[in-house]
Formats: C-alpha cells, sequence, structure tokens
C-alpha cells in the first residue's frame, strides 16, 4: 500500500512500507538486502523512521522480488503476511472504527489526504459497499504488484476487522491475470475479476453495519 507525500516533485512513500516487507521477504527465501541494493534502496534510507523514498524505486523493489522469486502472485503473498501496522495510524484506525463502513469510508479519506499519485474511493449503493484503488503519474511502471499486494491487504483488514460475520463478494483488477485465476482464488478466498473498470473489493450491502471487534473503538476517535 503505497503512502506519498503530497506537494513535491518526485512522489515519494514512506521508507515504513518497504521496511515492514523485510521479514516477510524473508520468510519466502528472498534475499532482501540484495534486493535493496539492485533497487538502489539503501539500509540508510530505511533507517529514518519517517524517512521517504522514490516511489518509482518502491515500484522496482515490488516487482524485482516476483521476478527473483519466479512468483508472479508475491504481491497477495506478501499480504497475507501483513497487518495494520504496514499503514502506521491508518490501519488502527480502520480496525478502531465502528463499522465496516465507517471503516471503508475513512480509510479511503485519511489516505487520500496522505497521498498525491493514488486515488482511494469508497462507494456505497443499495447492493454493495466496495473500496477502489488507482495509481497515477507513473505509466511507464508495471504497478502490478502493488496494486495487487494493496487490495491483498485491504481484504485481509476487513476479515480483521469483522471475523466471521464478515464476507468479500469479489476483487476486482484492471490488469489481466498472470496465472490462473483459480491461482488467485485460492489466495484471495474470494470471486477474483480481471480487466474490469477499477481496482476494487466489494462487499455486500448488508455488512456495513458489521461491527468491528479487533480494537477497542474508543482508539478511533484518539487517532482522526
Amino acid at each position: 500500500m503505497t503512502l506519498v507525500k503530497k506537494n513535491i516533485a518526485e512522489p515519494r512513500i514512506w521508507s515504513s512500507v518497504v521496511r515492514g516487507l523485510q521479514l516477510p521477504l524473508t520468510e519466502l527465501n528472498v534475499d532482501y538486502l540484495a534486493l535493496l541494493a539492485e533497487c538502489d534502496i539503501t539500509e540508510d534510507d530505511l533507517k529514518k523512521v519517517h524517512g521517504k523514498i522514490p516511489l518509482k524505486k518502491y515500484l522496482k523493489f515490488m516487482e524485482h522480488a516476483a521476478t527473483i522469486s519466479d512468483d508472479p502472485l508475491l504481491g497477495i503473498r506478501l499480504a497475507r503476511s501483513c497487518g495494520p501496522e504496514t499503514l502506521g495510524a491508518v490501519g488502527f484506525l480502520f480496525l478502531s472504527s465502528r463499522t465496516l463502513a465507517e471503516a471503508l469510508a475513512d480509510f479511503c479519506a485519511y489516505l487520500n489526504l496522505l497521498q498525491d499519485t493514488t486515488d482511494f474511493e469508497f462507494t456505497q449503493d443499495r447492493r454493495s459497499i466496495a473500496f477502489h484503488y488507482q495509481m497515477y503519474g507513473v505509466p511507464d511502471i508495471d504497478c502490478r504488484q502493488d496494486v495487487e499486494f494493496s487490495l491483498a491487504l485491504t481484504s485481509r483488514m476487513i476479515r480483521m476487522f469483522g471475523g466471521p460475520d464478515v464476507e468479500i463478494a469479489s476483487i476486482s483488477f484492471r490488469h489481466s491475470p498472470s496465472v490462473p485465476v483459480a491461482d488467485y482464488e485460492r489466495l484471495l478466498k474470494t470471486d477474483t475479476r480481471f480487466n474490469q473498470e477499477s481496482n476494487s473489493v466489494t462487499v455486500p450491502a448488508k455488512m456495513a453495519r458489521v461491527r468491528g471487534h479487533a480494537l477497542d473503538a474508543s482508539l478511533a476517535s484518539i487517532l482522526k
């Protein structure tokens, strides 16, 4: 999930995003330090608590990790090992919200305040509620791994929020599949669609009022 500082000449992401992937990548037998070096990311870049790295380097990092691990579904596998700490305060705000609809709406609103090359949108109608994700400003770079990671992490957060009470109707991608669709569905545990109009996670409308049990709801007001 890219986290980009606004109003700068070159889009950047928080170094904590890459730092947070060290253990999941190592557990998947990826040489994390060698990967950093190949993508021109130094350890010093990652040591700073509020450090930033160029967005292009992060996207190269994700795509190259998938290539060297020979795993086209790496972004999804990484998301299965991540939690709210990957997104900082916004992640914990999600899990402490009163309802799933509130969690998704605030999630999009606050991420949009933090980023300038991505767009997050919450939609709601009689049939469903949905999270939409789109990246802008990097037309020459493959963003597949970031998009799959971001949607897989969002669906994981939804399941962490609602537990067995929540149901995800579908996950949609604008791009085409890298492997058979059945392989995606085994990992994402829901209907998975490709070549769609938007990258999105859709939940039945009846789930909007599902209340969270992961964190104390009083935390949300403090985080806001």
